[in-house]
């Protein structure tokens, strides 16, 4: 079926700001993409517009931005019963990389203009009423996502080595923080950790050479993960560290891992800093996790299902 696309990209992402709105709207001009309208809109005004958007057979949401675009507009759409597509426009990619959609701007536009496009069901991680597709994390990353966009805005050419030392030092013990995770029916578990994951559908081991290090072999498993960072001397985090590079992470000593439906994580802070699909937000404690088997649906071009086990 050859879908009639209405084509909404946040204004604001990086890819946007580096490649510029006149050549992406150009390559998508010059695709064979059927699309009604091209949209740049900012983050507030694109999920507002979302908002009032109503099901319709013809003309379907194809949305440019990175996980945390994603993640907006799925609040948006997902109690709706739309589909949308993804035209990966971010840092990680993470979504598009567990869906096998390309993050190159052309192939995933030519891929959409093909007329095997179908809809795929995934899981929804939520916490507090907040959703996510990919993980929520409390410690490094969201403080690590905050440090990141302070050296962009400040156009900073050794943002890749500041960050590293940044990540290197909130591995240090001074850093850690006192959890409780709690998962029914019984389990309870104190640590303290520097760094605390929940995503949505458990991670995969991956080594393959340009696969991404953080895939998920399906997200219709209706399971969440959890993997917490243990405290270790400094040879041993730099082993870990080299391993969220060159893949082995997840099998890594230091890593804690623990799967459930629910969970609840308490601290002893009444708010604590959360990255949603890599967007750092304040959240009050405690922290209820639940995931929502089968809650949104995504329109994945045909070569993208043949390609993934996600969608299997």
């Amino acid at each position: 079926m050859v879908r009639n696309y209405q084509i909404m990209i946040n204004n604001s992402s990086g890819f946007v700001l580096n490649t510029g709105e006149v050549s992406i709207r150009r390559a998508i001009e010059q695709s064979e993409l059927p699309y009604q309208a091209i949209h740049f809109l900012s983050p507030q005004d694109l999920t507002e517009k979302l908002s009032r958007m109503r099901p319709c057979d013809q003309t379907v949401p194809l949305i440019g931005g990175g996980d945390g675009t994603i993640r907006s507009c799925a609040m948006a759409l997902m109690d709706k019963d739309i589909p949308f597509g993804i035209l990966p426009m971010g840092t990680m990619n993470l979504l598009a990389h567990d869906l096998g959609l390309s993050t190159n701007l052309e192939d995933a536009l030519s891929a959409y203009a093909r007329p095997h496009t179908q809809t795929l069901t995934i899981d929804v991680g939520m916490v507090n009423n907040q959703c996510f597709l990919c993980c929520a994390g409390l410690g490094i990353m969201p403080k690590a996502s905050r440090y990141r966009e302070k050296l962009r805005k400040n156009n900073d050419l050794s943002l890749y080595p500041k960050l590293t030392a940044f990540i290197l030092e909130h591995m240090n013990p001074d850093h850690f923080k006192s959890l409780v995770i709690e998962i029914p029916p019984s389990k309870r578990i104190r640590m303290r950790t520097a760094s605390l994951v929940v995503s949505n559908n458990q991670f995969t081991e991956q080594t393959a050479p340009g696969e991404s290090r953080f895939k998920k072999a399906t997200l219709q498993d209706g399971q969440m993960a959890i993997y917490a960072l243990k405290s270790k001397g400094w040879l041993e985090k730099l082993i870990f560290f080299s391993k969220l590079g060159l893949g082995g992470w997840k099998s890594d000593p230091l890593i804690e891992e623990w799967t459930c439906r629910e969970a609840i994580i308490k601290a002893k802070d009444d708010t604590v800093l959360v990255s949603l699909d890599g967007e750092p937000t304040e959240m009050r404690t405690p922290l209820k996790f639940e995931i929502k088997r089968l809650r949104l649906k995504l329109l994945i071009p045909g070569t993208s299902l043949e390609n993934t086990e996600a969608c299997t």
